[in-house]
């Protein structure tokens, strides 16, 4: 049985169908003649049977009756079916609402435009709300936005702003609307601002775009800038001004610290460029991954080029010298590749050929990776400084030579006067030793105090030359300071006595010894109590002496004349001499060298010399020298001996005398006599090898050679070289130096050599018998027939000498070879083995001298490495025996 369907009249018969939209698309989720047909609920089904009745089921589908379910094709056209209908609905619907709002606007439009044509001009002004203002999208934009939205009225007043008005200027928007804008402008910035608004309102322009200040609601300005538009009707007519201002404040205070920064860095450069042009240096940069080079200015200018020259790397590079560049070429890779840093000096070829002398610093910058970037430099023209470099080598070159010709000078002389003088000071004390009338003694004590007068004072000439070529040697020698002090006042006893002055003492009793040079100390105290007696004409010269917190201090106080202040600092100066200070007081004698070498003498001795003094009230002179104690390496004084003394050890012995000059020759001769010694002579160094060469044939060489260093012909030196070379050796035959030649150089040159001392003139009996006597007398104790030797003291020269062969070992055991040219340990091996070198044959080990001696000539040369190694080699072997 088939169900008729029902249909609405006209298009509102689809209504009942849309009505069972959402059912339908509910039951396309069941599958047809399923169980769950029946979970449908009954909107569902009905809509299924609305769209059969609205005539959605075609005709070629059957119809589906009420109750029953439907198949799952006809419920799937169904549902399709539904949807089209729901899409052609809305698209209706939305024309019909559109169609209404457009009726009602245009309605309500006209009748507004009616009102205005009908209404008197100034009322539609004034009643009339701006467009603007009327968009309620405008307005949500102009309070969402930070700036200040300003609309502002044909008769100049505002209409509105938005209410950043009060976070930016302080004041709310009801306070502000209706007021002029010029109001509140600062009155620097009124006039252009209204310059500005004149020719927007003329229409001579679309737009204006000024900046101003405008006062806050505190009382403080604020920087805006307001950019303003001008708005018309339809028919032309001037509707209104709309603004948008913001605060500037921070962009204008950024603005003026870039261009402050910038002016700095502007003034910066122009100094920098001052500075590099003053200076002569400029800087350089090159981008390694460009390739390119950029100079400063001031490096065109030393590189002689104009402005407009755009140097590259290689150009750069080609500047400098054909000798120069390889070098050069080799930093500026490495520092590309490894990003090595680099400084060097070399000279540049300008274009028109000048060499210039320039100096070039470079620096690598790396990225985070390694990778070099750029390398920056600095370049500055050194050429004034390479010639005033030049200018001082020959200055310093020339003083060298002239500090040479001056020793030399002073060499000769010392050698011309000393070798009268040792005549004439070594007979008259040989006269002095024999018996002469009173009145004749008297006589030769002048001559001899005379003699060691002038002798004196050659020494203060070379003590002073040492000291100025830094060749003066200290001793290190066990000191008594207080017998020293009373020893060197008593000497000026009978002086101060022939002038009546009081010569006074005041010694500390507990004024410990110590180590130094008591020479040297000695000939400090002595110019000082000499000065004091010599410009002391009445009271008293006093000398104290005691320790003060490790310092040995020695005063000299005297009741003389005194000195100025003003000429108190020059008294130290060389060649100064004062003149008399105080009535009655004679002008200076002397050299006016004593105070200058005493005081540069302390300085040596690490201590200082000061001096104290006013007018009329005396002057007093301290020696301040740091007190080192006493240990066991320092050998004590030996007690003084006369020639009888030395004769018990030295009798019977037999020299060859090697001297040219007659005068010495007979000198040392008597000498020589009084001492015990047999004496055979040489008048030059070819006759001396003669002699010993002969004598060694005949069985009966000499005990010893007394050889003078400069004879005509062949000299002492070449003599001495000649025997030790042709196998006569130190241990067998001792050669001691007598010469005038009284430098520390001329001591080494005689050492190396091969002799074993060194006595310079003048001669004393003293220092020839103590000379001979470490030679000679051999460590078993001989001596001369019917003598008996110093036992004793052999014995404890022998353990002094095991304990610096002991010394020795332990040095060379420790030595570090690649390290000994400029090493204190080389410095400490080269004296242990110029002493070894001078005492080794006196104890029989004769080899061990001339091997020490030839490594320490090795040693100062420094020429030979591979034999230098030989020979220390040999020397540990020796030494280990």
């Amino acid at each position: 049985m088939r169900v008729s369907s029902w249909k609405c009249p006209g298009s509102l018969c689809i209504l009942p169908a849309l009505a069972g939209v959402v059912h339908a698309t509910e039951a396309q989720n069941y599958r047809p003649n399923s169980s769950r047909w029946g979970e449908l609920s009954a909107g569902a089904r009905r809509a299924v049977y609305n769209a059969r009745g609205a005539g959605l089921c075609p005709d070629r589908l059957s119809c589906i009756p009420v109750g029953q379910p439907p198949s799952h094709d006809t419920l799937s056209r169904v549902i399709i079916a539904m949807d089209v209908l729901s899409v052609l609905l809305g698209l209706v619907l939305g024309m019909v609402v559109m169609g209404a709002v457009a009726a009602v606007w245009l309605r309500s439009r006209a009748a507004a435009d009616r009102a205005r044509e009908d209404a008197p001009p100034s009322a539609v002004a004034s009643a009339m709300p701006s467009p603007a203002v009327e968009d309620g999208i405008f307005a949500g934009l102009a309070d969402a936005v930070p700036d200040m939205v300003v609309v502002v009225g044909p008769d100049r007043v505002r209409r509105y702003i938005s209410p950043a008005c009060q976070w930016l200027l302080g004041y709310r928007p009801e306070e502000m609307i209706g007021q002029s804008p010029i109001n509140g402008i600062h009155p620097d910035d009124r006039a252009a601002t209204m310059e500005a608004s004149e020719k927007l309102l003329q229409g001579k322009v679309p737009s204006v775009l000024s900046t101003y200040r405008h006062r806050h609601a505190d009382g403080h300005y604020v920087w805006l800038e307001a950019n303003f538009t001008a708005r018309h009707t339809d028919a032309g007519e001037l509707r209104d001004f709309v603004g948008v201002v913001r605060d500037i404040g921070a962009r204008r205070r950024d603005k003026l610290r870039d261009t402050e920064r910038n002016a700095q860095l502007r003034e910066n450069n122009r100094l920098l460029q001052m500075a590099e042009k003053i200076a002569n240096i400029g800087h350089w940069r090159v981008d390694v991954q460009e390739g390119t080079l950029i100079w400063s200015d001031q490096v065109y200018r030393i590189h002689g080029m104009p402005d407009d020259f755009v140097p590259n790397v290689e150009q750069g590079i080609d500047f400098y010298h054909e000798e120069d560049r390889p070098m050069v070429t080799e930093m500026v890779e490495k520092a590309f590749a490894e990003g090595k840093d680099f400084q060097f000096r070399a000279r540049i070829v300008r274009p028109d050929g000048e060499i210039r002398h320039v100096a070039s610093v470079g620096h690598a910058e790396t990225s985070p990776t390694g990778e070099v970037i750029t390398v920056f430099g600095v370049f500055k023209d050194i050429t004034q400084t390479v010639m005033a470099e030049e200018r001082l080598r020959r200055s310093r070159d020339e003083a060298e030579r002239a500090s040479q010709a001056k020793a030399h000078f002073l060499a000769n002389m010392s050698h011309e006067i000393r070798t009268p003088m040792n005549g004439v000071i070594g007979f008259a004390d040989l006269l002095l030793e024999s018996d002469l009338a009173d009145e004749h003694r008297e006589y030769v004590r002048m001559i001899s105090d005379s003699g060691k007068a002038m002798l004196r004072l050659l020494n203060e000439l070379l003590d002073l030359s040492k000291i100025e070529a830094g060749r003066m040697q200290l001793s290190r020698e066990s000191v008594d300071f207080g017998h020293l002090v009373r020893s060197s006042v008593r000497l000026f006893e009978p002086n101060a006595r022939a002038k009546g002055l009081a010569l006074e003492t005041d010694i500390a009793p507990d004024l410990p010894e110590g180590v130094g040079d008591k020479l040297r100390v000695r000939q400090i105290i002595l110019n000082l109590v000499g000065n004091a007696i010599k410009f002391t004409e009445s009271g008293s010269v006093r000398i104290e002496a005691c320790e003060e917190d490790g310092v040995v201090v020695i005063r000299v106080i005297d009741t003389g004349p005194g000195i100025a202040q003003d000429k108190l600092a020059y008294i130290f100066e060389e060649f100064t001499q004062l003149d008399g200070q105080a009535p009655g007081t004679a002008a200076g004698t002397g050299t006016g060298l004593g105070l200058a070498i005493a005081r540069q003498l302390a300085e040596l001795m690490d201590g200082e010399l000061v001096a104290r003094s006013a007018l009329g009230r005396g002057s007093t002179f301290e020696l301040r020298l740091p007190l080192v104690r006493c240990d066991a390496g320092v050998a004590p004084e030996p007690a003084a001996k006369d020639a009888a003394s030395f004769r018990r050890t030295l009798a019977g012995r037999r020299v060859l005398l090697a001297e040219d000059a007659e005068i010495n020759r007979k000198l040392v001769i008597a000498m020589l006599a009084r001492l015990g010694v047999a004496v055979e002579v040489a008048e030059d160094g070819k006759e001396a090898v003669e002699q010993v060469e002969g004598a060694k044939a005949r069985g009966q060489l000499f005990d010893a050679v007394l050889m003078d260093m400069q004879m005509p012909g062949m000299d002492g030196l070449e003599a001495t070289r000649l025997l030790r070379a042709r196998g006569v050796s130190g241990e067998e035959l001792p050669i001691i130096a007598i010469t005038a030649n009284a430098y520390a150089d001329d001591v080494e040159q005689c050492l190396e050599a091969g002799m074993q001392d060194h006595l310079a003139k003048p001669i004393s009996i003293e220092r020839l018998g103590r000379s001979l006597e470490k030679w000679l007398v051999r460590d078993d104790g001989a001596s001369a027939p019917g003598e008996n030797g110093e036992g004793q003291d052999i014995d404890d020269a022998r353990r002094m000498y095991e304990r610096r062969k002991a010394d020795l070992r332990a040095l060379v055991e420790s030595l570090d070879e690649g390290r000994l040219a400029d090493s204190e340990q080389g410095r400490e091996l080269r004296e242990q083995l110029h002493v070894m070198a001078g005492v080794a044959a006196h104890f029989g080990d004769g080899e061990l001298g001339d091997l020490a001696r030839r490594i320490d000539r090795n040693l100062k040369d420094g020429t030979d490495r591979e034999r230098l190694a030989r020979d220390l080699a040999d020397l540990r072997g020796r030494l280990a025996r």
